[in-house]
């Protein structure tokens, strides 16, 4: 991935390693993630990811519609753009 990359994950919590990730984000690998799953859910109070500001935790709010891509991506082109 690029640097400039942003990692969402919507899917399972348990298919990163958080510690990876924190290494990767930590390291500038990635600028930025956006986490909606978590192992164990839910994210505990001391978790560093809730310190991180290149981390967004959302509270398992993903979801299927017809409309959840294009508005996923109205969102990450507007913040990111």
């Amino acid at each position: 991935m690029k640097e400039s990359a942003v990692f969402v994950n919507i899917g399972r919590g348990d298919l990163i390693k958080d510690e990876v990730l924190i290494e990767a984000l930590d390291a500038g690998e990635l600028s930025h993630a956006i986490l909606d799953v978590f192992d164990p859910e839910p994210l505990g109070k001391g978790h560093p990811f809730w310190r991180m500001e290149n981390v967004t935790v959302t509270s398992h709010l993903s979801s299927k519609s017809g409309e959840y891509l294009p508005r996923t991506i109205a969102i990450f082109r507007k913040k990111y753009a």
